[in-house]
């Protein structure tokens, strides 16, 4: 699948991004099947590589950022995606400094240990821009029926969100979560910002829900307006989703 932005408004699914100058060629489904661990035992899969483009002029530096939900950790899984130098952090924003016509070569490296499935996903951002390309996969061994693949993400597969989004500066918003209660023990919330350096955190007891972020940091400082990102974990899985401080 390839996605092409040059400088133009692009709507999905009702959310409208602006990007400029980037091509993103993602050359095989975004629903990976992989090979059934009944028959083939463990294994690591690779993808084919995605290419990004730098279609425009003059330096520009992207941000790369994946997370993984309900990857089965506990059961020996693992994954990364690399460039053909490096592996990425999960999480955490990484630059990608490309010159106009370069291309950076990333792919998916997963070890399968079990027969299981799960979700993950990337962002690309640039620093000028408010919304960043987002883009979501799956994975699954053959032998995990989709029946099996629902069961686990209803009972796992947390939701994150937060309103109002964006919100002022000064102001408060409402982070909110889903996690069962099983599921709290160890869990916490945590913000960042667009270099990746941890703003404030939060333990997230049980029977709640929601918390309330005030736009400071743990010192108690307002944090300056521009794009943010919480993130939920508690040791089986992360998510990311990101909001934005306006003036």
């Amino acid at each position: 699948m390839k996605k092409t932005a040059f400088i133009t408004m692009l709507t999905v699914l009702g959310t409208i991004f602006l990007f400029a100058d980037l091509e993103v060629n993602i050359p095989f489904d975004q629903n990976i099947v992989g090979p059934s661990y009944a028959e083939q035992g463990d294994y690591e899969y690779q993808t084919d590589w995605i290419t990004l483009t730098h279609t425009g002029t003059g330096t520009r530096t992207y941000h790369f950022m994946y997370t993984y939900e309900n990857l089965p950790e506990e059961e020996g899984w693992s994954m990364s995606i690399c460039n053909p130098v490096t592996c990425f952090i999960p999480n955490f924003q990484t630059p990608i400094e490309l010159e106009p016509g370069e291309v950076e070569q990333i792919h998916i490296v997963i070890n399968v240990t079990s027969t299981n499935g799960y979700s993950f996903s990337f962002d690309i951002s640039d620093g000028d821009l408010p919304s960043p390309l987002h883009y979501d996969f799956t994975f699954r061994t053959a032998d995990f029926t989709e029946a099996a693949e629902n069961e686990i993400i209803t009972e796992n597969f947390p939701q994150l969100r937060n309103f109002p989004n964006p919100f002022k500066s000064g102001s408060v918003t409402n982070i909110f979560y889903n996690l069962s209660d099983k599921n709290t023990e160890n869990a916490k919330l945590e913000i960042f910002n667009i270099k990746g350096q941890l703003i404030e955190e939060f333990s997230l007891p049980p029977n709640q829900s929601s918390i309330q972020w005030n736009g400071k940091n743990k010192n108690g400082i307002p944090v300056t307006s521009g794009t943010y990102f919480y993130k939920l974990s508690n040791g089986k899985t992360n998510l990311t989703e990101k909001m934005i401080i306006i003036k």
